[in-house]
């Protein structure tokens, strides 16, 4: 915007190439913060897992894994144990670990993202 003699002059090439290059920058944001909070996640899951550990294997194959294909981006949370799924799903979920972690750390990935869009655009 130029203002000459009173009078305003719009200059909309400044708006049309930020227009422009928003989807890149959207998207290298969104796998930046999907990479960030990936290792928080594995972390959560393994510091906050409710059984008992007897060898120590499915606590330490709890991982997490972020995801950027356009236009999704997420984080996969995961046992690598075959018997991961009974954890989660037996005695009423009670051990389950996967969904509080979905639960508590996607509030702080959408903080995140909030946080940053807010900057970007």
């Amino acid at each position: 915007m130029v203002s000459r003699r009173g009078r305003l002059a719009w200059d909309d090439r400044a708006l049309l190439n930020r227009l422009q290059i928003a989807p890149a920058r959207a998207s290298r944001a969104l796998t930046t913060i999907m990479a960030y909070h990936s290792p928080k996640a594995t972390a959560y899951m393994r510091s906050n897992a409710k059984w008992k550990d007897q060898t120590g294997n499915a606590r330490n194959g709890l991982f997490s894994q972020p995801f950027s294909q356009h236009p999704k981006y997420g984080i996969i949370v995961a046992h690598r144990v075959p018997y991961g799924i009974w954890l989660e799903v037996r005695w009423s979920g009670r051990l389950s670990i996967l969904d509080p972690t979905i639960q508590a750390q996607g509030v702080e990935v959408m903080q995140t993202c909030s946080t940053l869009f807010s900057r970007i655009f």
